[in-house]
């Protein structure tokens, strides 16, 4: 416990990343300040301070559980206000196609795979300087890596706008 990370993340729902949430460290309901939050750059910061927060628990479903959402392999809820469940529709390039939840992993400054990840992305230990996407997509759609992702790491403010070493 203890160790500051920071990972890029992206939700992309049927043909768009979803502008990444304002600021999820506030808003949870077990605790007064999120070890695992955002301050709406982007980027995932993670100050695991808390046992229910560190190790193995420093998964990408705590991060969007503590903003007070929820991902499986078989749905997720996020800030748009929309549950999507496997087998919902999304129009992509103008056609309906049943869908279903996704996830890549990679890192800045190398090739980005958009190869899907297989297991349940809730459940998913992230590493520091990683970059996360999770996609509700129809089955082999190219999954994209979120814009911006590369520049997040290696521009990281904290929430007091002080610079944080950059990932490399």
């Amino acid at each position: 416990m203890g160790t500051h990370w920071h990972l890029a993340y992206g939700i992309y729902i049927c043909d768009h990343y979803l502008d990444p949430f304002k600021d999820n460290k506030e808003s949870s309901t077990d605790s007064p300040f999120l070890h695992i939050h955002s301050h709406g750059d982007g980027l995932m910061h993670t100050h695991p301070y808390a046992p229910q927060e560190a190790g193995k628990n420093a998964t990408t479903g705590r991060f969007l559980a503590e903003g007070g959402w929820s991902l499986s392999s078989t749905s997720m809820e996020v800030w748009d206000g929309t549950t999507h469940s496997n087998g919902d529709e999304c129009t992509v390039d103008g056609k309906k196609e049943p869908s279903i939840v996704q996830w890549a992993t990679g890192f800045p400054g190398k090739p980005w795979s958009g190869k899907a990840m297989s297991g349940d992305p809730a459940k998913y230990k992230f590493r520091d300087g990683e970059i996360v996407a999770v996609y509700f997509l129809p089955k082999g759609s190219k999954l994209p890596k979120p814009p911006g992702a590369d520049d997040a790491l290696a521009n990281i403010t904290d929430v007091d706008g002080a610079n944080v070493s950059g990932v490399t």
